[in-house]
């Protein structure tokens, strides 16, 4: 069995597991694992980066989800010619 490399994605020094569990999706039993870099400066950088990206992700949502809500308003709104 090969040893597989899983290097921290800012400072490239080989990720730790932190925990592993199983969690059922359905009727599909799944394994998480996640892993951590060994320096904790440098891992909650990339827990801050994280946040980050999915904090504008969400807002990108509920921007779209916003245009579209006004569309259809303005639709229902808008008087026929």
């Amino acid at each position: 069995m090969d040893i597989e490399s899983n290097p921290c994605i800012s400072c490239g020094k080989e990720r730790i597991k932190r925990k592993e569990g199983t969690v059922l999706l359905g009727s599909i039993k799944t394994k998480i694992t996640v892993y951590v870099c060994p320096d904790k400066i440098c891992q909650k950088g990339v827990e801050k980066k994280i946040a980050e990206k999915e904090e504008r992700r969400l807002n990108f949502i509920n921007r779209s989800r916003q245009r579209a809500l006004n569309r259809i308003s303005s639709k229902k709104t808008a008087k026929p010619a």
